[in-house]
């Protein structure tokens, strides 16, 4: 009954376009490989490879103190 395929919105990008959006998420960071990916992709993309790939991303900017 159950079927093999995962469920929800197909995969944008699979397969070697993955791991090379990965190595350049490891050579620019998550929002510095934007410009230099071959096709559109959106931060929240770069992350979830990021998080597959077991990429350490840097924090971001953080908040001084809280107001």
């Amino acid at each position: 009954m159950s079927s093999p395929e995962r469920r929800g919105r197909k995969l944008k990008f699979v397969g070697r376009e993955r791991e090379t959006l990965a190595e350049l998420i490891r050579e620019h960071g998550a929002r510095g490989a934007i410009p230099h990916a071959p096709e559109p992709v959106c931060l929240s993309t770069m992350l979830k490879i990021a998080h597959e790939f077991r990429i350490p991303l840097k924090k971001g900017a953080r908040p001084r103190r809280a107001a």
